[in-house]
């Protein structure tokens, strides 16, 4: 890692924003061990241990094997996580439950799975440090980006200036380089909020993830590798969250109970509540001259259908192929017809998911009676498809 010192450093690429994102892309780029990687970040990552906050991520298994090709993950990791063995919705606690799996999974083969954030960040991290041509620059503030045609320049607060070739922004929803790159957003507040959270239940999960749909929002609930664990996601309209937050724990289980139903048996909360609201990112653009957006400073999607960091990967995995199957660093200036490919393949991609996350959110937490039924009848036909049933689960990115 490099401390603070008035010097010039030129790298091929530079990333700014050491999470999920800016890592798997550092992993991603650093196969080829000619390219010069610079990863920047305002947190001191490296020295100091992200906490455990019990959160989780659904993976797809497109996007584990995509990690498991660029050496990203080990086999060890989803040992430790909980596979998804089969997919339920059901629509305001109707009879009619939508099984996307069901009895035809005789052979355990997973949809997917669902990782510890802290277990995933904690090995991206660690296969980053041991690959030589990434370097670690943090904590550092950058106080002045250079956007030139063929070059970016970022100043330092430690006195140190950094060039490169391409700079990518994995730097959130909130992407500070977005904004100084004049990238313009759509943007769509759902006025709901996520309440994310551990529970412990008395009856097994089986392995099985649940999405269940009311108005106001879905509650979904997702397997952990303990069979008497999960992870809550319940998305509610801003007041309501508001007023349940309030709520003492008993009651507030109580309200949740509501939901669930009894298929858990009883029921205990074991880690601390995650707040957040929910909204639409869409950049109109992914570049400005060789400056790229990755991750979610390029889109963010409704958690709805999990898929937020699994378009992630989708975008990293284009960008990937393209620079694999290219001589992008091999001259003096970076091939930008890169950039431009990448973002025509990529926001195709990513607004199929955006519009499907977006409807499905919009039909299911209406409280119009025609809808209502609608949306039985479209379950219960789904559930008689088997071809609907595999083009759902190809478009989430499963088998």
């Amino acid at each position: 890692m490099i401390e603070g010192s008035a010097c010039d450093k030129f790298f091929d690429i530079i990333i700014v924003g050491g999470s999920f994102s800016g890592l798997t892309t550092a992993i991603s780029m650093a196969i080829d061990k000619k390219i010069k990687i610079a990863v920047i970040d305002k947190q001191d990552f490296i020295n100091k241990e992200r906490s455990n906050d019990g959160k989780a991520l659904a993976i797809s298994n497109h996007s584990i094997d995509f990690l498991k090709k660029i050496s990203a993950i080990d086999d060890q990791l989803l040992e430790n996580s909980a596979p998804i063995l089969d997919i339920k919705i059901t629509d305001n606690q109707s009879p009619i439950t939508l099984d996307f799996i069901g009895s035809k999974n005789s052979n355990n083969q997973a949809f997917g799975f669902i990782i510890s954030s802290f277990d995933l960040y904690n090995q991206l991290k660690e296969r980053a440090l041991k690959l030589d041509n990434i370097e670690f620059i943090c904590p550092v503030f950058y106080q002045k980006i250079d956007f030139l045609p063929n070059l970016n320049r970022v100043y330092l607060d430690n006195g140190l200036i950094l060039s490169s070739k391409l700079l990518i922004a994995c730097d959130g929803r909130d992407s500070n380089i977005r904004k100084l790159c004049n990238i313009n957003i759509i943007e769509k507040k759902y006025h709901q909020t996520a309440i994310i959270f551990n529970i412990k239940h008395q009856v097994s999960h089986q392995y099985n993830a649940w999405e269940h749909f009311f108005t106001g929002g879905p509650l979904a609930i997702l397997p952990l590798k303990d069979v008497n664990s999960s992870a809550i996601v319940w998305i509610v309209a801003d007041d309501k969250a508001k007023i349940l937050l309030e709520l003492d724990e008993e009651n507030f289980i109580a309200q949740l109970q509501k939901k669930l139903k009894s298929h858990l048996g009883e029921i205990k909360i074991i880690t601390q509540k995650f707040i957040y609201p929910l909204n639409l990112i869409e950049s109109e653009s992914l570049f400005y001259n060789n400056a790229m957006l990755i991750g979610d400073s390029a889109f963010g999607v409704h958690p709805i259908a999990g898929q937020g960091f699994n378009l992630s990967i989708c975008g990293i995995e284009i960008f990937y192929n393209l620079i694999r199957n290219a001589s992008a660093f091999t001259t003096e200036d970076f091939d930008n017809s890169l950039i431009l490919e990448h973002q025509k393949q990529f926001k195709k991609i990513a607004k199929k998911m955006i519009i499907a996350t977006d409807l499905i959110n919009s039909i299911f937490e209406s409280n119009n009676p025609i809808l209502k039924v609608s949306r039985k009848i479209g379950i219960f036909a789904i559930d008689k498809l088997e071809y609907l049933k595999k083009l759902f689960i190809k478009n989430a990115g499963g088998y």
